[in-house]
């Protein structure tokens, strides 16, 4: 049996990003306050307390794809590189890859990319849900690291390392 593993998953974002931990050992994830992008860039202070919090042992980041792409592939060369940000025409998926590698080169960690088409309207819908029931008290960075710990969770399912069934808890 492999040692317990811990990583964090990254939902990547020009405004913020969302940022989830997760380990091995109970195989769950929990979602983390959201780094504030300043023009598409983290503050490396931000960054490196949260490496030395939790010194995972890898990264998972979201990377937006097609329909077409299989989406349980982690292969980048699977997902299509013109992927647009709503916002104004941003290719997201390339900053979502120098994202990738500026982690990799600065801690020297090894980044796995999930395939992150529709987790963000699942995330919506859940809040929509709530909100119904008079229980949303979330902001869009709750929203953004709800995003990253789902991306976490799939990821720990590709690999074997299945997520425990998590109880609907309230997001507020």
């Amino acid at each position: 049996m492999a040692p317990p593993r811990t990583y964090l998953a990254f939902d990547y974002g020009t405004v913020r990003t969302g940022v989830a931990v997760g380990q091995t050992l109970t195989h769950t994830a929990t979602p983390l306050p959201a780094l504030m992008m300043a023009n598409g860039r983290v503050a490396e202070d931000d960054l490196d307390a949260l490496i030395n919090a939790w010194q995972p042992k890898g990264f998972i980041i979201g990377l937006p794809a097609t329909p077409s792409a299989d989406a349980r592939s982690s292969d980048p060369s699977r997902l299509h590189p013109e992927v647009r940000d709503p916002g104004g025409g941003v290719n997201i998926a390339r900053r979502v890859r120098a994202f990738a590698a500026y982690l990799g080169r600065r801690y020297g960690l090894v980044c796995h990319f999930v395939d992150e088409r529709l987790t963000t309207r699942t995330v919506l819908d859940e809040r929509r849900a709530l909100r119904d029931q008079g229980k949303d008290r979330q902001d869009g960075a709750a929203v953004d690291s709800r995003v990253a710990e789902m991306l976490l969770c799939e990821w720990m399912r590709q690999h074997d390392d299945a997520c425990a069934e998590q109880k609907t808890q309230d997001l507020g």
